[in-house]
């Protein structure tokens, strides 16, 4: 990740988080669902969310590099995990109608204000 802008870290991470969401939230939510009675299933849906704390530990410490965190780095990868989970774009975008830029916006500010704790809520426009 080259950006030197902590903010900027959680604008770029929310863009990959859309793309992923928008190819694949039916799918991991399938996945999800099978989890319950499949072995192999279970051992997917596993490896899923490794992968996407992975990929929080990844951002949080890119910024944690930048600058300080509202968090100790193990609670701040843990609320970015959250966030990167395709229900919420499957519930916001697909469920609600959100247009995907409104949903991309949101995101990078609410994890951008959860990690950093900084400032209120951008306003809607």
């Amino acid at each position: 990740m080259g950006c030197t802008d902590p903010a900027g870290v959680f604008e770029a991470y929310a863009d990959v988080c859309v793309l992923i969401a928008s190819r694949a939230a039916r799918l991991f939510e399938a996945v999800r669902q099978a989890a319950g009675d499949a072995p192999d299933a279970a051992e997917l849906w596993a490896t899923l969310q490794a992968n996407r704390r992975a990929g929080s530990a990844m951002v949080v410490e890119h910024a944690a590099g930048l600058g300080p965190l509202a968090h100790d780095l193990d609670t701040a990868i843990d609320v970015i995990w959250i966030h990167n989970d395709s229900a919420l774009h499957a519930s916001l975008v697909g469920g609600r109608g959100w247009p995907v830029p409104k949903f991309r916006d949101w995101l990078a500010d609410s994890m951008r204000r959860a990690v950093l704790g900084q400032g209120p809520p951008d306003r809607d426009n």
